[in-house]
This record gives structure tokens, sequence and C-alpha cells, in this order.
């Protein structure tokens, strides 16, 4: 897919083999793979190259919790480099997706739900964690609705 893609090298394909955890699968062929180990190769194909539109059809389906955790952090990385995700979701897992705009289609009518986001009184809440920690800190906070305002380093007092 690298090839097709137009990439020399694995450097891209090496990142996400480590990053969605796929290195035991590395020489697998697809249709020996379990459905969610299949779907993270999909992703990470369509990860290869930074998309302009990323569309997820049922995205946290078969993945594993590390995997599930990721979905949040990648939609971010997308839309924050200009792309745009679309995500079909019929779990309400998108509420891990802070900022998403919302449809639902009822009766042929399409309908803009409010960002629940916005109608929440939100407080701050400030957490310290290892620097080790904190990819996967942050992706689990996102996955589980949150929204990460920014990261910091303590300073010596």
């Amino acid at each position: 897919m690298a090839s097709l893609r137009g990439l020399r090298g694995n450097a891209e394909v090496d990142t996400w083999i480590e990053r969605l955890g796929l290195g035991a699968h590395r020489h697998t062929r697809l249709g020996d793979l379990s459905k969610g180990t299949a779907q993270k190769v999909g992703l990470a194909q369509s990860l290869l190259v930074p998309p302009g539109l990323l569309v997820l059809d049922e995205p946290w389906e078969g993945l594993d919790a590390q995997a599930r955790t990721l979905i949040p952090q990648i939609v971010a990385e997308v839309t924050e480099t200009g792309g745009a995700v679309l995500v079909s979701d019929h779990r309400g897992e998108i509420a891990g997706l802070p900022g998403a705009v919302r449809w639902t289609v009822s009766d042929g009518t399409l309908h803009t739900r409010a960002d629940p986001e916005e109608a929440r009184d939100d407080v701050v809440v400030e957490v310290a964690v290892r620097r080790t920690d904190a990819d996967l800190t942050m992706a689990r906070l996102r996955a589980d609705g949150h929204r990460v305002l920014g990261v910091r380093e303590e300073q010596p007092r």
C-alpha cells in the first residue's frame, strides 16, 4: 500500500505498525487476521499519507482497548492538519470526539445536534502524570469524552 501511495522506504509504515500494535502481524496475510486487527491495518493504510478526508465506518468496532483510545487522537491529528473526518457511529461512541459536529437522519430528514460540549457546565481539572504516560493518558481522556486543553511541563520550584 505504501508503494501505491508513492512512499519510498518504510518509515511511515513502521510508525503505524508500532503505533497500532501490528508488529506481530507484519507478515500475516490480510485474510488471516482477526476483524479488529484487519481494521487496524486498514486504518494504518489510510493514514500512510495525511488524508484530506478520512472516512471511518464504526471505527471502534472490533478494536482492543489500546487501539480504541487512539481513535480520538488520530481524529484530532487529522483535523489539526487541515483534514476532515467523517465517522459513522451507531453506538454513541462519537461522544469521545470533542468538538465533533453530529448529524442524525430520521424520517429522511437531516438533523444537526448541538454539541454537548457547549451545553455542559465545564470545570478545569489539572492532572499530573509521568512524561512517558502523557500520550496514552491524553488519548484515554479524549476517548472518555473529555477535552484536553493543553499539556505543560511542571516547572521546578
